[in-house]
């Protein structure tokens, strides 16, 4: 079984992506959005205005994104939520239950897993019994040893390093493995 544990959907180039997906032979993907909101500057660095018209377009690409997953048992969406958004819980939930979502994505460009205000997401996340994929690896807020936290935090929950590269980590090296 081959699986692609983390690829970004974006809708124009969706596509382009099935037949990519059908070429590399894959069983799956976990497939999760790329902001439409969410921009380079001119270090590459990502960025977000956090604006209330920011926040609901979040969550019109998780609604796209849930059309284009539904008559496809393959892809495996992930919903990419922020914690300011409107009752993040409750969409997460509807997400996941009316529309098949398999897992929540963190992401530092929104402050990362370092981040307590995230808690409720996560804890959403574990009593609904799906995965938190959290993007480490790049910055600060994203440092691999914030998973280990948040796995101490929520002992339920299945978290997932979506990038391992820190150096000091790349060998297993992880203070929270028990």
């Amino acid at each position: 079984m081959i699986i692609d544990s983390h690829t970004h959907l974006i809708p124009l180039l969706a596509e382009f992506y099935h037949q990519e997906f059908e070429k590399a032979e894959l069983d799956y993907a976990v497939v999760m959005i790329m902001p439409s909101a969410i921009t380079l500057d001119s270090d590459r660095e990502y960025q977000l205005e956090i604006s209330k018209k920011n926040l609901e377009k979040m969550k019109e690409d998780n609604l796209v994104l849930a059309e284009y997953c539904r008559d496809n048992s393959n892809y495996l969406p992930f919903a990419w939520l922020d914690y300011r958004m409107e009752d993040a819980t409750g969409f997460l939930e509807t997400l996941v239950r009316e529309h098949g979502f398999r897992g929540l994505k963190i992401h530092q460009v929104f402050n990362g897993a370092a981040d307590r205000n995230y808690h409720p997401l996560v804890e959403k996340a574990v009593e609904l019994k799906i995965p938190v994929m959290v993007h480490t690896g790049f910055r600060e807020p994203a440092k691999v040893e914030h998973v280990g936290e948040l796995a101490d935090n929520f002992p339920d929950g299945t978290f997932i390093s979506a990038h391992m590269k820190e150096e000091a980590y790349l060998n297993g090296r992880f203070s929270h493995i028990k």
